[in-house]
C-alpha cells in the first residue's frame, strides 16, 4: 500500500478521532504531510484574521514539520507545541524541534500557549 493512500477519502487515516467530533468549526481534509499543501487553509485562516498557527500531531518530522513550515513560508507566526508533538524516538523528536526553531518556528509548551487565550 503506498502511504498517500492514508490520506485518501474514506481511509482511516482521514477519520476523526471519537471524542474530538467537531462542534460548530470547518473541518479540513488534508491529503499530505501539510495542512496547507492542496487545501485552503490559507484562505480559511485569512479569512478569519487569523495570524497565528499551533501546530500538534504525531510524527513531527513528517506532518507536524511540513505544516509549521508551510505556515511559516505563507507568513504566519508559526508555533509548534512540542508537548502535544510525537516522533518515533525522543531523539528524532528533539532534533526535528531543533532544526524548527533554527528555521524561525517557536517551539512552546500547550501550558504556554493556550491557558492565556481562556
Amino acid at each position: 500500500m503506498n502511504l498517500l493512500d492514508l490520506f485518501s477519502e474514506g481511509s482511516y487515516g482521514i477519520q476523526i478521532v471519537k471524542g474530538l467530533d467537531p462542534l460548530d468549526e470547518p473541518v479540513l481534509y488534508k491529503t499530505r504531510y501539510s495542512a496547507f499543501f492542496g487545501t485552503d487553509l490559507d484562505g480559511m485562516l485569512r479569512d478569519k484574521g487569523i495570524t497565528t498557527v499551533l501546530v500538534s500531531g504525531t510524527q513531527t518530522p513528517n506532518c507536524v514539520r511540513s505544516t509549521a513550515v508551510d505556515a511559516l513560508s505563507h507568513d504566519f507566526r508559526s508555533i509548534v507545541l512540542a508537548d502535544c508533538t510525537s516522533s518515533r524516538t525522543e531523539q528524532i523528536q528533539q532534533s526535528n524541534l531543533a532544526d524548527m526553531e533554527a528555521a524561525g518556528i517557536e517551539i512552546a509548551s500547550s501550558l504556554d500557549q493556550i491557558l492565556p487565550i481562556h
